[in-house]
């Protein structure tokens, strides 16, 4: 199994779009864009910690 590298910019935009709606959910947003939920979740941990939220 080959792990995708996302770039920062495209992590950031997944984060942004995932919390612009309370609605909107892990599983969705990566089915979307076409990443894991997984990914997701960390990158929204990683971005979260780094704005100190």
């Amino acid at each position: 199994m080959v792990m995708k590298v996302y770039s920062p910019e495209f992590k950031a935009d997944a984060v942004a779009l995932y919390l612009s709606d309370p609605s909107h959910t892990f599983e969705g947003i990566g089915k979307d864009l076409g990443i894991s939920q997984e990914t997701l979740r960390k990158a929204t941990k990683f971005f979260a910690a780094e704005m100190n939220w």
